[in-house]
């Protein structure tokens, strides 16, 4: 008897060594589903606003300005909240929406999720020239940058799926003066970026 359970014992340890091994892992934040059913207006309407930063734990974004916002103090309805940055000459949407994409973890998945952003953007705003797209990251989790001119403006897109949200950060101003005093500014802001 006791060397069945020895023997037992030895095959034992070794099969659940390797079925501890083989336990799937996480996937990362970015690539998780949401949590909760909120729809994109109800993820917005969570954002706590202040003087100078942005967080929203629907979202897991935050983020700071050394030049201070200009909002509105009521609720947010839309899936979207824009605020001016007056000092530093530009405004800053952030908008959650819904998106049939999974991911954008995987250089095909970035590809294809690109193709599809340039040409919503053509076709919501038919004269925009595209002058920059670029793979980039904010705490680690892949985003999309697409910058474009459009009648004057310059805009900066980021795309970025987090606690399961798709979300869009649009950076926006006149291209007046744009390399020497608003480019520096938003570049501050950017660092500041926190998804969480």
């Amino acid at each position: 008897m006791r060397r069945i359970l020895t023997a037992a014992a030895i095959i034992a340890v070794p099969v659940l060594v390797i079925l501890a091994i083989m336990q799937p892992k996480p996937l990362p934040m970015c690539v998780q589903q949401a949590k909760t059913q909120l729809s994109p207006s109800e993820c917005i309407s969570k954002t706590i606003l202040n003087a100078d930063s942005f967080k929203n734990d629907c979202l897991g974004l935050s983020f700071q300005s050394a030049a201070p916002f200009l909002f509105y103090s009521e609720p947010y309805k839309a899936p979207f909240i824009n605020f001016a940055v007056p000092k530093a000459n530009y405004s800053i949407k952030v908008l959650a929406f819904q998106n049939p994409y999974p991911h954008i973890a995987t250089p095909e998945s970035q590809k294809v999720f690109l193709a599809a952003a340039k040409k919503n953007l053509l076709m919501t705003n038919p004269k925009a020239k595209i002058t920059k797209e670029e793979i980039i990251s904010f705490s680690g989790v892949p985003a999309i940058y697409i910058a474009a001119n459009n009648k004057g403006m310059i805009e900066r897109r980021y795309y970025f799926i987090n606690r399961g949200r798709w979300v869009e950060l649009t950076l926006a101003s006149k291209d007046v003066n744009f390399t020497k005093n608003i480019k520096p500014a938003q570049e501050a802001l950017l660092k500041t970026i926190r998804l969480y």
